[in-house]
């Protein structure tokens, strides 16, 4: 009863009653042509926001980055930390000062790796942080933080891709930053549905990255098709689906910037 008062409170669910009831409605006014119409938003709404089929989905760009474990994960000489985890033009009223969203594993992941000891460098990417008329470089008020924790002891030194407008830039900044430091290997870390267009663009930028992929959505699968089936659609179903829409739509366009060169691996 909980789960279903849960979906009820959601906008997408009483969305889709609603056009259920008016597709009810306009079939017995025999307003087939509209019924046909609102039909479709129906079915679509009930096969990716009510049926796993979102995760499924996103599942197969997942599935290549799986371990399972961090034991196996080689060492390298620096751990890349992809931004995105941080509200950007928020957080200062938190107690930490920093509005952390979902992809916040990504943090958390290369931190782990660190405390395993596969690396003694840090390098955190992301775009802005604070208000647009003075903002920093994301990395910033999370690198305090961790220091100010102890999180990264004295051995780990922090490095900053600035301020990243994409992941090809942060692709190029920690090129540089490999020159400079005579770097030869990194850890590459990111969502896993993210994984495969930040390899193929870290790679085409002659970076050498090891895959580290994190914040899984829909794999591994513990479910049964049937009883991952709610009884209401869901907004965060539909907002699976639009990370992969925006995967697949992002892996084109690298391709035609040049961003991601033909052929570029993406295996592990």
């Amino acid at each position: 009863m909980a789960r279903l008062a849960h979906l009820l409170l959601d906008p997408l669910a009483v969305l889709w009653l609603a056009l259920l009831a008016m597709l009810v409605w306009q079939i017995r006014r025999k307003q087939f042509r509209w019924a046909y119409i609102n039909g479709l938003i129906v079915l679509f709404l009930l096969l990716f926001a009510g049926m796993p089929l979102s995760k499924r989905i996103i599942a197969t760009l997942e599935v290549p980055y799986y371990r399972g474990s961090l034991d196996d994960v080689p060492p390298a000489d620096a751990v890349v930390v992809l931004g995105g985890f941080v509200h950007a033009h928020s957080g200062t009223e938190e107690a930490g000062g920093i509005d952390f969203n979902e992809a916040v594993d990504r943090l958390v992941a290369g931190v782990e790796l660190l405390h395993r000891g596969k690396s003694q460098h840090l390098v955190l990417g992301g775009g802005q942080f604070g208000a647009r008329s003075g903002p920093t470089p994301e990395a910033e008020p999370v690198a305090r933080l961790l220091q100010r924790w102890g999180i990264c002891e004295e051995n780990v030194t922090i490095h900053s891709t600035g301020i990243c407008a994409n992941t090809h830039e942060e692709a190029r900044r920690v090129a540089e930053l490999m020159g400079r430091n005579q770097w030869t290997r990194v850890h590459l870390v990111t969502s896993a549905w993210h994984m495969r267009r930040a390899l193929a663009v870290f790679r085409s930028a002659g970076v050498d990255a090891i895959p580290v992929g994190c914040d899984f959505v829909g794999y591994p699968i513990r479910e049964s098709w049937w009883s991952a089936v709610t009884v209401l659609p869901e907004s965060a179903q539909l907002q699976v689906l639009h990370r992969y829409l925006h995967e697949q739509v992002g892996w084109w366009y690298y391709r035609s910037r040049g961003w991601i060169a033909p052929g570029v691996s993406t295996t592990p």
